[in-house]
């Protein structure tokens, strides 16, 4: 079988990972909860087309990474504590106070991380950043429709966010965090002719809009940061300096920013119409801690299950600044805790902190790719939400699996070729569909020599 016909042989695969990519950055909530004009309530697994999707999708991309089971193994061998993520909120149905809410969403859990790892073991990190901006550019133009066609559904009209877009995504919260990503994925993304430059403006320009309509200030304030860290990053990557001056002039700036964000956090907070509760938030988060700290401090609840009906949330009753009963803790961290106890929050600190490690490595040592540059900004932005969302172990989730897919392509090996700067050219496969570039590229070198 030739290589071009090897490609139009794998078609179908390009489309299901769109169709995955749009489902895990949440593009196909008016598919799932608004069909017919009628709001389905149940936003978590319950939902019925949600969850049929989900399993779908993920037992799809288990088969294909049992396909090359090899390279499967290898992957999950260089990243064990991915592995541990995996099977921690597994076996955590051994002791679950809710043992179906956690079989439910640990399968969910662990099935992303398949994903995930179908995915690494797929996609060159570059493709997947094409691929990537495409679908969050077909999620901001439908958002922008959405939010002015049909408004009820496209914004809030609640007493707390009146006027804030939501656009498809269902809050203006999530508007704003994935504004924020295809801020990220569209600035890095390498582009190889018009049509990618052209896909790159659209979405940077609507992606600024969608992210101020959202009126999501922590998505403002997370975004600035970013601002900040990305020329961190870059100096810390000219070769130019010595590797200890680097060192040197980063840690200093970066203390030097932390030191002023803490100094001037009120100013901050009030500058964006938020105060020092976090609209709330701190009453939540000690009442969590508390019940934690009193029934569930070293396993957990289960995983997903302290805020299910037999779970912690029950004796969440106490608390006055929180209008209904929560059904996450509103900080990552601390709803790991809850669910994984001690054990689960210091494995995926662990997990954070070395993958952290390994994406800067790879970003100093292969100064030439700029996608080291991306994952290493979705991780810090990743870091930041996780403090006010609970996103961290969050099934089907584009900010947890980036940050899954990130950690397993910074594991892997370095190319001996790595500080030459790659040749590629793209040719137009001529299906119609946005091509293959580094499959493409490759083919364009196979008839060169033929």
């Amino acid at each position: 079988m030739t290589r071009a016909a090897g490609k139009q042989g794998h078609d179908w695969e390009y489309w299901y990972t769109l169709i995955a990519l749009l489902f895990l950055t949440g593009a196909l909530i008016p598919i799932l909860y608004d069909l017919g004009g009628t709001r389905v309530a149940a936003r978590g697994d319950s939902n019925p087309l949600r969850l049929g999707l989900a399993t779908l999708l993920y037992l799809v991309a288990g088969l294909l990474a049992l396909k090359s089971v090899g390279g499967t193994f290898r992957l999950l061998q260089k990243n064990p504590l991915a592995l541990a993520l995996l099977l921690l909120p597994l076996l955590s149905m051994i002791w679950s106070v809710d043992p179906g809410a956690t079989f439910r969403r640990a399968v969910a859990c662990s099935l992303t991380i398949v994903f995930c790892i179908y995915i690494a073991g797929r996609l060159s990190p570059e493709e997947l950043l094409k691929r990537l901006m495409f679908v969050l550019l077909l999620g901001g133009v439908a958002s922008i429709f959405y939010s002015i066609l049909v408004p009820q559904y496209g914004m809030h009209y609640d007493a707390g966010n009146f006027g804030s877009w939501k656009g498809v995504y269902g809050h203006k919260n999530d508007l704003g965090r994935v504004s924020a990503i295809a801020l990220i994925v569209s600035y890095f993304v390498r582009r190889s002719n018009h049509t990618e430059r052209l896909y790159r403006f659209l979405a940077i320009t609507i992606f600024l809009l969608l992210l101020v309509m959202s009126q999501s200030r922590t998505n403002w304030l997370i975004m600035l940061g970013i601002a900040g860290f990305v020329p961190l990053l870059e100096l810390l990557r000219n070769k130019r300096l010595t590797l200890s001056l680097r060192l040197l002039l980063v840690v200093s700036f970066g203390i030097a920013c932390v030191i002023l964000v803490i100094s001037s956090a009120s100013e901050l907070l009030a500058a964006v119409g938020r105060d020092d509760s976090y609209s709330g938030r701190q009453s939540l988060w000690r009442g969590v801690i508390a019940v934690v700290s009193d029934n569930y401090p070293i396993l957990g609840a289960g995983y997903g299950a302290f805020f299910s009906e037999l779970g912690g949330v029950r004796e969440l009753g106490f608390l006055v600044a929180w209008g209904s009963i929560p059904d996450h803790a509103h900080n990552g961290y601390l709803n790991v805790w809850a669910d994984l106890g001690t054990v689960g929050l210091v494995v995926l600190v662990l997990f954070l902190v070395t993958t952290s490690a390994h994406l800067i490595r790879r970003s100093i040592n292969e100064p030439h790719r700029p996608v080291w540059v991306a994952f290493s900004a979705l991780m810090f932005f990743f870091l930041l939400n996780n403090i006010s969302s609970s996103v961290a172990l969050k099934h089907s989730d584009i900010a947890w699996v980036a940050v899954l897919i990130a950690s397993f392509y910074a594991r892997a090996a370095i190319r001996s070729d790595a500080r030459r700067r790659p040749t590629l050219q793209p040719v137009s496969l001529g299906n119609g569909s946005i091509p293959d570039w580094p499959a493409a590229a490759a083919l364009h070198n196979d008839r060169r020599k033929t």
